[in-house]
């Protein structure tokens, strides 16, 4: 609603708004802050010195009670008159009677039904406190107050606040207001000039604003232009006709990984949407990740790392037929999608002799190199989208890991729900380190003919 409104204003009264805006908001969150923060405060210091009072009183009557004196535990309780957020407080005995009571000034007693409904009063600070007399509990303490005291402190305090929030803010607004001017004032300058320049194609015309801010940057790139006009077309036409030729290569390398020379997750990505658009009538994905590879990049360094990247790929290749597709995805997982099988077990075959293939040594500098791979695979059916496919290997790729590596596994519901609980597993295990909730037992070994505890 207000947007035609602020679109119309000049970048001046734009800055103005916008920074009023941020101000207000800003403002108002601390003034909620403090005065929350103020109130939470005043209640911990009125339940304080309600604990410490209800200390007091417990200190002292406790032997008018086991005395029977209520006289003196009534004048004990009257010293709490001196709070005015008490209401009442009364002690109770075991039998449910009261014993003794103080109520805001008037001292008297209640019957039972009375104390009943005292105590299922919901308003307002309502505490209790056993009374113990050398370790039994003779009665209870029961406190009520009120939070007048605090409401009327808070209320004080929120209207100081909210005089000192509303004094800087219009105070915010006069500065604000002047030194617009400073960042406006060039800014409009420019803009009537490049609007005269453009109306009137009078380019004999310079900005004579001469500063070391992004301000005078502009201004001298506008002297740039019009003394330039001319040579910045012609370079303007030759840098696009250089950009289509970087574009042309750059899309070229957009689908090809620059390290192992293979089809790269871009590549992967549309190649995988072909085939599953394509309704082929039966393919696999095989996402494969390899096992060892972090420790061989920590041990020989990342050049290492790359030579063998480079060289699994070339083994890969190898392996796979010519309507088979290798791609890298990143880091060290490969993705493979074989399309020449209609059985499960050319597809068991092809996973073995990658394995095979890549338990084989490695040499990198001279020094050889052992590590192993992890096979996850899932069969494109019907109806089956991209991603789901895509999820559904690697689900079975970390299924494969978990089973000791250097392996391979199918997807399947029951591969997923297994990974699932064990993931879950695993969280738990975590929660409860963290929260504590191991317990640790002993279980005796005893001898039955001895009774003798021979371990444990």
């Amino acid at each position: 609603m207000l947007k035609p409104y602020f679109s119309k204003l000049v970048i001046r009264d734009k800055l103005l708004v916008m920074q009023l805006a941020v101000l207000a908001v800003a403002m108002l969150i601390v003034f909620i802050i403090s005065v929350a923060y103020q109130y939470l405060s005043y209640q911990r210091e009125l339940m304080q010195d309600l604990n410490a009072q209800m200390t007091l009183i417990e200190d002292n009557v406790g032997s008018a009670i086991a005395f029977e004196d209520s006289k003196a535990a009534a004048e004990t309780l009257q010293s709490l008159s001196i709070n005015r957020s008490i209401d009442q407080a009364y002690i109770v005995l075991k039998n449910q009677t009261q014993f003794a009571g103080y109520y805001a000034g008037n001292h008297q007693y209640r019957n039972d039904k009375a104390v009943k409904a005292i105590t299922q009063r919901k308003s307002g600070i309502h505490l209790n406190r056993p009374i113990m007399v050398n370790g039994q509990q003779l009665a209870t303490l029961y406190v009520d107050a009120n939070f007048d005291k605090v409401n009327a402190r808070i209320q004080v305090f929120a209207f100081a606040l909210f005089f000192a929030v509303t004094f800087a803010t219009f105070f915010a607004r006069a500065m604000s207001k002047r030194l617009n001017r400073v960042l406006t004032e060039p800014i409009l300058y420019l803009e009537s000039l490049v609007t005269n320049i453009t109306k009137f194609h009078n380019y004999k015309q310079r900005s004579n604003i001469h500063s070391a801010d992004e301000v005078g940057a502009l201004s001298e790139g506008i002297n740039s232009m019009l003394d330039n006009i001319k040579m910045r077309d012609d370079k303007l036409v030759e840098e696009l006709k250089h950009r289509i030729v970087v574009e042309k290569k750059l899309d070229q390398l957009a689908y090809v990984d620059s390290q192992t020379k293979l089809p790269n997750r871009h590549a992967f990505t549309e190649y995988l949407n072909k085939c599953t658009g394509e309704h082929q009538a039966c393919f696999y994905l095989l996402m494969l990740d390899l096992d060892f590879f972090k420790v061989v990049n920590d041990t020989h360094g990342h050049e290492a790392g790359d030579q063998l990247l480079t060289q699994c790929g070339q083994r890969l290749r190898r392996i796979l037929n010519g309507d088979d597709t290798v791609f890298r995805i990143g880091g060290d997982e490969f993705a493979i999608v074989i399309k020449a099988v209609n059985v499960i077990y050319d597809v068991e075959k092809i996973c073995h002799r990658i394995i095979h293939s890549i338990s084989q040594k490695f040499m990198i500098d001279g020094q050889e190199v052992h590590i192993g791979t992890s096979i996850g695979i899932a069969q494109f059916t019907s109806g089956c989208s991209e991603s789901n496919l895509i999820k559904y290997a690697d689900v079975a790729m970390y299924w494969a890991k978990s089973a000791g590596k250097n392996t391979f596994k199918f997807y399947s519901e029951e591969v997923e729900q297994a990974n699932y609980h064990h993931q879950k597993l695993t969280t738990d295990l975590q929660t409860a380190l963290k929260l504590n909730q191991f317990e640790l037992y002993y279980q005796p070994i005893v001898n039955v003919q001895t009774s003798a505890i021979e371990g444990f």
